[in-house]
């Protein structure tokens, strides 16, 4: 029987939006919608609405603390970063925020992939639940989508990464464009206190860092932006190529 993704609900599930309906009032139009996963499978759609939706919570969870997220937390720091205005200032308060918005959805989007096991424990998913905790383990940056408006994409990637010593650890990385904004958050698996750093070819110098801690005075947007879908793509994808342990 199917269990809540983040409490011990068994049985029905809500069929929850992936990508949060109130979104579509800051897009004009049709919206080009595509989700993918790091494989290159990708399912393309144009639609008057966001209706991605998988059957992965409980209305209790939906109704309740998601929905507070969505509206005291994501909706107020979102709407001008992803309508493309200028010199927003973005500190810590905003960002633990918008931090809370993109773990869930990309809690979300994992447990949408029926063909793997959840990535994040139970333990995890109930701790986010009761005290809203981001895992140590995550890290999250943001980055301006020059010139693309009315789109939606996202783009999951799970990776086994071994290091030149023999040392394996899991990642998940979940890349998500709406309209002129762009966040990715990154998942490790690791015993070692580690740093990461990607060797991967992807546009340099694109993206701010803001969890778990932003920069100080920091005002979007930053001064360089991904320019099309190559570079969306390239981005999502550089924690799935080479890959060099700090400290090791």
């Amino acid at each position: 029987m199917k269990e809540c993704a983040f409490c011990s609900h068994q049985g029905k599930l809500s069929n929850e939006h992936i990508v949060s309906q109130w979104l579509k009032g800051l897009f004009p139009g049709r919206i080009t919608s595509i989700i993918g996963d790091g494989r290159g499978l990708k399912k393309p759609f144009t639609s008057e609405s966001i209706d991605w939706k998988a059957k992965v919570v409980c209305e209790a969870c939906n109704n309740n603390w998601m929905s507070d997220i969505e509206s005291h937390h994501a909706k107020p720091i979102l709407t001008p970063l992803v309508t493309g205005k200028m010199d927003i200032p973005i500190d810590q308060a905003a960002a633990h925020s918008l931090a809370l918005f993109v773990f869930k959805t990309a809690v979300i989007l994992d447990h949408s992939n029926r063909s793997r096991e959840p990535f994040f424990s139970r333990r995890i998913r109930h701790a986010f639940r009761i005290h809203r905790l981001i895992p140590s383990d995550v890290n999250m940056w943001m980055c301006g989508y020059a010139g693309h408006r009315a789109g939606v994409h996202a783009i999951t990637l799970y990776h086994q990464a071994e290091s030149t010593t023999g040392y394996r650890f899991d990642m998940y990385a979940c890349t998500c464009a709406f309209g002129n904004f762009v966040f990715q958050m990154l998942a490790v698996k690791q015993l070692r206190a580690l740093q990461l750093r990607t060797l991967s070819s992807a546009p340099k110098n694109v993206s701010i860092p803001f969890w778990p801690k932003i920069r100080d005075g920091f005002v979007w947007p930053p001064r360089l932006a991904l320019m099309n879908r190559s570079d969306f793509n390239a981005f999502a994808a550089r924690w799935g190529q080479d890959i060099e342990l700090i400290g090791e």
